[in-house]
């Protein structure tokens, strides 16, 4: 019996350790693409759209804090985020949304100073997120 819990929580270990290495390649994807002078805005959304929905799939249960210093954690149910601190859900439409504000202002060689800069409902919760990814500053 001792051998066989060793085996699982060893699996654990396993999981999180292959979770970590997802979520770093999916970080060093986003980048890449948010940097690549050669693609268009509409190409770096199109490219973005679907490692940005798998890394916030991947962080969901991760502790955030907002801008005004409010704690809050968040889980996907298909293509819905659902936050802790709100009865309403953010969209994965609405992260695309956000996503190309936030390629918009770094394609200007604007830093997004705040969640009010994406201009979208949920930005004061995806911002953190963003954040998170490094993706708001140059």
């Amino acid at each position: 019996m001792e051998r066989m819990d060793e085996r699982i929580a060893e699996e654990g270990v396993l999981h999180r350790v292959a979770e970590g290495a997802e979520q770093e390649n999916y970080l060093k994807t986003l980048r890449a693409l948010l940097k690549d002078d050669s693609l268009s805005e509409e190409q770096k959304l199109k490219e973005m759209e679907r490692p940005m929905w798998e890394l916030i799939r991947l962080l969901q249960g991760k502790s955030f804090t907002t801008a005004k210093g409010l704690e809050y954690c968040y889980g996907v149910k298909g293509n819905e985020i659902f936050v802790s601190r709100k009865s309403k859900s953010i969209t994965r439409s609405t992260v695309k949304l956000s996503l190309k504000s936030l390629i918009a202002l770094r394609e200007q060689g604007r830093d997004v100073e705040g969640p009010k800069m994406l201009g979208t409902f949920g930005a004061s919760y995806l911002y953190p997120v963003f954040d998170y990814m490094g993706l708001l500053r140059e």
